[in-house]
Order: structure tokens, then C-alpha cells, then sequence
């Protein structure tokens, strides 16, 4: 795995890394590895346009035949994907990066995505021999959102007529403005901020948890209930509060875990690694069973539909869902905290009384650089100290070591030379005794 060949995606900046060329490429070895009728969406980068239409005529070049469903959010075209029963799906999108990357996400039937070590591993390496198979597919234009709106609107059950004033941030780019529509024609009240799609990005960019400033400061001048801030693609979600402050994704998964297992005598609820231990002791307490995964929105995915689970969460800010293909999307997820507060007739803030503290250090900026090389026997080498000192070890992404009162956790990026770390404890106290813990291990890593 190497340059724009990520963990979950193909990556990179326009037009050094990913450009239209590659692209063409790209879309002749996808078409070759996954041919039949090939459903492609793209966000609102100024790059996404050209790029996705190389790789569509590289696709048709290999004989697959591609419904072009135009500027979407990832959640339409994984719709397309799954309820139309397409052979594949692909999502020309950067993501939340920066404006000079862009990216191509990809699905099989079923909208099962496909991570690097199930299919993009053999995109790379066909790109490199090119021998790709020759054909001549068909274009076909479709608009999905009339078809998308009804389905989540049917997926959406309110046991009252009240409804709530949303500020709701687009973040320029491809899914504000079906959001709001579905929103509004659900009755709420929907304030729009920056949800024009606008690939230039000119008031922040598309990273929502480093562009909250403009929805935090609208929230209160609105006097809002909720203020809710999208990707540039819409496959990511984070939640204002009524006072302008963020909401913890942590209790923003309890919640939805509440409304979700309110609906069903009990059901498996996956999370990834770094989720805080509220999230378990709330699935439990709600008659969930627990099913832990690796970090990475295609492992939780995967994992959600092998456990025939009903909702998956991870606190970067995708929620899956069983009657989604059981992949993310974040439109549903919104309205599910909604029905969770509209029809239990209470609020975010009454909510976060009930819900035990937790005191953690979950951060991006917990990241110790060590040479790339030595990475994986780093965490290999903990794992085995560690058990030989009789501690208890989940070794499912990295190394997690359990305590009675919390946990410590150290996993390898899969992109740079980099081990992360994160620990949680029940008390204050615990956490001082566990960062000490954690900080004898991050002073062995080989710089």
C-alpha cells in the first residue's frame, strides 16, 4: 500500500498525485476487476468534474456500462447503489481534506465497500501491468433523489407533531441542500449555513470538526435546538448544542444506541477501538450486544453486516445503520437523534445528566512519530511485554490494555510513521495514574 493507495480509499492531491489520467486508469482496472452497470456519483471539488468523467469513459472503455448520477452526497450514491441493485458503486469525492485533494471511494453489489486489502490492492496492481480487459459500455444520467428522499422518509417515524429549529451546515459541499430539502419536508425548521455546493470552499473548508466557529456562533443567534455540521462529501455529522457548544460523539452514539435499541427486543451494536467505554455499558444497559472492531469505516461496515447487527458507530462521525446497506449515512443518523428526542419529549442536555462521566484523552494530536520501518514490530513487541506482564490485551486494532477503571490504547497509522494513543478511565484519578502508564510506553518508541 503505497501513495494514493489508501486503507479505505484512493487518495491524493490534484493534480500531482490524482489527476485525470490516473483516473482513466483507475476506472479501466475497476472495471475490470468489477464489471456489469456501475453507479457514479461526485462531490463539489472544482477537480471532480474532469476526474470523474475520465474515469467513467475508463470504465466504459472495459466494458462496464455507468448510471451517472451527477453532484451527490455519498450516502446517495451508496443508496443508488444498494437499492437499485447496481453491480458496484464509486464516489468521486476528496472527503473532508483539503480543496487540492480528491479521492474515489468504492463499492460492490450490495453497497459492500471495498478497503484496500479486498479490492483496492488489485486496482493498484492492474493500474501498474494495465492489463485491463476491452469493451464498450453505455452511459445512462439519473437523478436518485426523489427515490432517496421517499426512502428515508419512510425510514423516518415520529410519534408527535413537534419539531425542532436545525441550523444546518453544508460546508459547501454536496449534500446541504438534500439534506435541508428532506428536512424541511419533514417539518423541521431548517436554517441554512453554507450549503450551496462550492468547490472553492470560501468560508471554511470541508473538515466539519475544524470548521465550527460560523455554526456555533448561528445556533445562538438563532436560538436553535440543534445545529448540525456536514463533510464536503456527507458521509461525516457532528451535533451543536442549543448553548453553541459541540456535543461529544461519544454520547451523541449513546443516544442514537437508545433510540436505535428502543425499536428491537436487542440487537449487536459495533464500535471500533477508540470509542469511550460509555458506549459499551449504555449498549448493555439498553439489551445491546457488543461487537468490537478495527478502526475504519469499510471494517465497520463489513463487520455490522457479517454480525447481522442493527447500528454502528464511530466517533469520527459515521453511523451505520442495518436498513442502509449497512453502511453510514449520516442523513438517517440525524433523523434518529431527533426521533429520540421528539418522541421521549426530552433534550440533549437532559440526556447528558443520565450518562455516567467519563474522563478520557482521545485526540488527533496523540500521534508519536517512529521510523516507518519499525511500526508494526513496535506494536507487536508491546503486545508481547505486555502479556507476559499479565495484563489484559485486545489486540483486535493495535494494543488496548484493559483496566478495572478504563482503558490505554497505542495502534499504528496506516498512512504515516506514526504510533497513536488514547486512554479513558471511570475517575480522574484513574486517568492521572493511566497517563503516567501511557506515557513510559510513548518514551520507548524509536524516534
Amino acid at each position: 500500500m503505497a501513495g494514493i493507495y489508501k486503507s479505505y480509499d484512493i487518495r491524493g492531491v490534484y493534480p500531482s498525485e490524482l489527476n485525470e489520467e490516473t483516473a482513466e486508469n483507475i476506472g479501466k482496472a475497476f472495471g475490470t476487476i468489477n464489471p456489469g452497470t456501475i453507479v457514479v456519483g461526485g462531490d463539489s471539488r472544482l477537480s471532480t468534474p474532469s476526474i470523474k468523467n475520465k474515469f467513467i469513459l475508463g470504465l466504459v472503455s472495459a466494458g462496464a456500462n455507468v448510471i451517472d448520477i451527477g453532484i451527490v452526497s455519498t450516502t446517495m450514491m451508496i443508496f443508488a447503489t444498494g437499492f437499485y441493485k447496481y453491480d458496484g458503486g464509486v464516489m468521486i469525492t476528496g472527503s473532508h481534506t483539503p480543496s487540492n485533494y480528491n479521492g474515489i471511494k468504492f463499492y460492490t453489489k450490495g453497497a459492500v465497500s471495498i478497503p484496500y486489502e479486498n479490492g483496492i490492492d488489485k486496482i493498484e496492481a492492474l493500474v501498474q501491468t494495465k492489463l485491463f480487459k476491452l469493451g464498450q459500455g453505455i452511459i445512462t444520467k439519473k437523478d436518485v433523489f426523489e427515490d432517496y428522499k421517499k426512502f428515508i422518509i419512510e425510514n423516518s417515524k415520529f410519534e408527535s407533531d413537534k419539531r425542532l429549529k436545525v441550523v444546518l451546515d453544508g460546508s459547501h459541499g454536496s449534500s446541504g441542500k438534500y439534506y435541508s430539502n428532506i428536512l424541511r419536508e419533514l417539518g423541521f425548521d431548517i436554517v441554512e449555513l453554507f450549503c450551496e455546493p462550492d468547490g472553492r470552499f470560501p468560508v471554511h473548508g470541508p473538515d466539519p470538526i475544524k470548521s465550527l466557529s460560523q455554526i456555533k456562533a448561528k445556533v445562538v443567534e438563532e436560538k436553535a435546538d440543534l445545529g448540525f455540521i456536514y463533510d464536503g462529501d456527507g458521509d461525516r455529522w457532528f451535533v451543536i448544542k442549543s448553548d453553541g457548544e459541540l456535543l461529544d460523539s461519544n454520547i451523541l452514539f449513546v443516544l442514537l444506541t437508545k433510540q436505535v435499541l428502543s425499536k428491537c427486543d436487542s440487537g449487536k451494536i459495533v464500535h471500533d477501538v477508540m470509542c469511550s467505554r460509555m458506549i459499551s455499558d449504555a449498549v448493555e444497559k439498553y439489551g445491546g450486544e457488543l461487537e468490537i472492531c478495527r478502526v475504519g469505516h469499510t471494517h465497520i461496515a463489513r463487520m455490522l453486516s457479517a454480525v447481522n447487527g442493527v447500528f454502528a458507530g464511530e466517533v469520527s462521525g459515521h453511523y451505520f445503520f442495518n436498513e442502509t446497506f449497512n453502511q453510514d449515512d449520516v442523513l438517517l443518523a440525524s433523523i434518529k437523534l431527533m426521533e429520540f428526542l421528539i418522541n421521549n419529549n426530552t433534550t440533549i442536555e437532559e440526556e447528558i445528566l443520565l450518562i455516567p462521566e467519563y474522563f478520557s484523552e482521545v485526540s488527533e494530536a496523540n500521534r508519536a512519530t517512529i521510523k516507518d520501518s519499525e511500526k508494526f514490530r513496535f506494536i507487536d513487541n508491546l503486545k508481547t511485554k505486555l502479556k507476559n506482564e499479565g495484563h489484559n490485551v485486545d489486540d483486535t486494532d493495535g494494543v488496548k490494555i484493559i483496566f478495572d477503571d478504563g482503558w490505554a490504547l497505542f495502534r499504528t497509522s496506516n498512512t504515516e510513521p506514526k504510533i497513536g494513543f488514547a486512554y479513558e478511565s471511570t475517575t480522574k484519578e484513574g486517568l492521572d495514574r493511566i497517563k503516567i502508564f501511557v506515557d513510559k510506553i510513548v518514551e520507548t518508541i524509536p524516534k
